[in-house]
């Protein structure tokens, strides 16, 4: 008897198919994680040629961007500063692109 032959020819618990599995699982996490910032980049485009779309996108990141510092308040009963500011900052950019929403196209 052999050991460590035929691996990736023999049942589904092999540990060739098992770590290609693995690599397949966290490439797939890897580009769910990047997804965020490439609705960023994709948003950034928009608002620098004042589309619409833009405005649209830019508004949904920042709804779902307040979640976490809503949901840190709630749970924890404090926040950090750092997340007040860009908090307000965000709500500020948000607000002057609805303000000036007319120019887009």
């Amino acid at each position: 008897m052999e050991i460590g032959t035929n691996l990736e020819k023999s049942s589904f618990l092999s540990p060739v198919k098992n770590i290609s599995i693995l690599l397949l699982i966290g490439g797939i996490g890897s580009l769910i994680m990047a997804l965020p910032y490439v609705g960023l980049i994709t948003t950034s485009f928009g608002l620098r040629k004042m589309k619409k779309w833009g405005l649209y996108g830019y508004t949904a990141i920042a709804i779902f961007a307040l979640f976490g510092p809503i949901y840190y308040f709630l749970t924890s009963h404090g926040t950090d500063t750092i997340q007040l500011v860009s908090v307000a900052v965000e709500i500020l950019f948000l607000v002057y692109f609805w303000r000036i929403s007319k120019k887009f196209n």
